[in-house]
């Protein structure tokens, strides 16, 4: 005669398997989903760059901060230094 638990715990043991086996296919895939996304990005950005091209007043604004006249850039060390030596009185 066949021990019932002995074959309940040989059922619960196929369960637990093909659920772990489920659940690794399950976040295999979704991980393959994302990574295959993240790597299209940049083709869907150019896409999306050519159907909604970005307005010049935003091109202007970002890069007339990039371009700083050599005054400009004495100047903000100047205060940078001059901040710098009153924090350090303190």
């Amino acid at each position: 005669m066949v021990d019932p638990f002995v074959f309940l715990m040989t059922d619960s043991a196929h369960r637990g398997l093909s659920i772990a086996v489920a659940g690794m296919l399950i976040v295999a895939v979704a991980l393959t989903v994302i990574s295959l996304f993240i790597a299209a990005l940049p083709k869907l950005l150019g896409y999306a760059a050519k159907v909604w091209p970005e307005s010049e007043s935003h091109r202007a604004a970002a890069s007339h901060h990039e371009r700083l006249d050599p005054h400009d850039e004495v100047l903000y060390a100047a205060i940078g230094y001059a901040l710098y030596l009153k924090h350090q009185k303190h």
